[in-house]
């Protein structure tokens, strides 16, 4: 009974740290696609078919979340993407064995392997072909069967609940602008969820009604406006808006719906009447609002105008200096002088939309960056909050405190040299 507590409980600390971090993922094309895994690699050059009897699946929130069963056990894992490259975190899985039927539990080691290797993703005929490093295929999928996922909920105080559902025991609930990871518990009737590490926050379905309590507060009955089946699509090509080097990310995603990204979140809008233009409001928080006129568009984030003024549509790529440190991986060799340690990674990801990602040792960190020519300025990190061992730990803090002293950067010979104030430079490799 102890052992089942604490992995419970590791589990749900797993799924927080991950949803916290999605708070920072662009899920682009794939978001809100469910799929079903047809092939492997098996580390022989060669993709072969699932174990009979067995289904594995991909279930690509439009939150950054991951998720499906990978045989025996379910998985939680981050993903973020722009174009055809695919970042997919560490997954977090349950812990049960399985022996039937034979050979299930190194399928599975495989195949979270491969989601965790995975580079690049495309789609052949209408499935989906996720590419490791080399370009093979690392998984096969076909779409799977599966109803829509996201709900929206309205109470008579015009408080809106989102509601995307992974499986038929976990969803999440975004409400005021707040997502909570939840998963099924027992009830009487109906559906009944309570958030992960917060038992007070709930949502309950009944039918087209729903009870829902923030943090232990009761709120009027929701009444289910939207959702129900529909068939899994393939979003185009986002249209890219910019303010200086400021950049806004805006997804068609039909029913005059756009998902919209900026400043590393990411925005589920409606259309609503309009004098001129197309303007849409947050589903859960009317104060986030986008209005195009032609190939202008304003916006503001929970009612602060966006930096840079007035955002002008961009249908040319952007070249700047700093394209050749974007959408790659960097594996950094040296900090400051000192090697990275044998049998460490220290990593870097900066994406086009001013976010940084990667692993800094032990712990996984986000940042932003933003550069102009060649000077380069980043962020404050958040990272999750695993500990290592002390030269691992003092690594990744040295790591950390220098990458928050870089102020320009060079590609010469394939390397990246970030230079940091006072003198000292980080290295790295593709």
């Amino acid at each position: 009974m102890k052992k089942t507590l604490i992995t419970s409980l590791v589990i749900a600390v797993s799924l927080a740290v991950l949803l916290t971090a999605s708070a920072f993922a662009y899920t682009g094309e794939l978001g809100g696609t469910n799929w079903r895994v047809t092939g492997i690699n098996n580390g022989k050059q060669a993709v072969v078919s699932t174990l009979a009897g067995t289904e594995l699946t991909a279930n690509f929130g439009r939150n950054g979340i991951l998720s499906g069963s990978a045989g025996c056990n379910t998985y939680t894992a981050t993903y973020d993407l722009y174009g055809n490259i695919v970042k997919i975190g560490t997954p977090a899985s349950t812990r049960k064995m399985c022996m039937t039927p034979e050979g299930i539990m190194e399928q599975e080691t495989i195949f979270l392997n491969a989601l965790e290797n995975t580079r690049s993703w495309r789609l052949m005929g209408g499935n989906l072909d996720l590419l490791g490093e080399d370009g093979s295929i690392s998984l096969s999928l076909v779409p799977a069967a599966t109803d829509e996922t996201v709900f929206l909920y309205r109470n008579p105080d015009g408080k809106e609940a989102l509601v995307e559902m992974f499986d038929t025991d976990k969803l999440t609930m975004t409400i005021d602008g707040k997502t909570y990871p939840m998963q099924q518990t027992i009830s009487a009737s109906g559906a009944r969820y309570e958030a992960l590490g917060d038992p007070k926050t709930v949502f309950w379905s009944k039918g087209d009604k729903a009870y829902v309590a923030v943090e232990g507060k009761d709120l009027p009955d929701f009444d289910l406006v939207q959702g129900g089946a529909a068939k899994q699509t393939i979003s185009a090509k986002p249209t890219v808006y910019r303010a200086g080097i400021m950049e806004v990310l805006v997804e068609d995603k039909g029913d005059d719906h756009i998902l919209l990204t900026a400043n590393g979140e990411t925005f589920w809008l409606k259309r609503v009447p309009a004098a001129s233009g197309a303007r849409y409001v947050g589903e859960t928080d009317a104060t986030t609002e986008f209005w195009s006129h032609d190939e202008q568009a304003t916006l503001s984030i929970k009612g602060v105008p966006y930096p840079g003024g007035m955002l002008t549509r961009d249908d040319e790529p952007n070249f700047s200096p700093a394209a050749t440190l974007m959408d790659v991986e960097w594996y950094v060799e040296s900090v400051a002088g000192k090697n990275i340690l044998p049998n460490s990674m220290v990593t870097m990801f900066f994406k086009s939309d001013g976010r940084l990602y990667g692993k800094a040792s032990i712990n996984t960190y986000n940042s932003s960056w933003v550069d102009s020519g060649n000077k380069l300025m980043i962020g404050e990190s958040a990272t999750t909050m695993m500990a290592g061992s002390p030269d691992l730990m003092e690594q990744e803090q040295r790591f950390l405190k220098s990458l928050s002293d870089v102020n320009a950067f060079e590609v010469k010979d394939g390397k990246l040299h970030l230079s940091m104030k006072g003198g000292g430079e980080i290295i790295a490799k593709r």
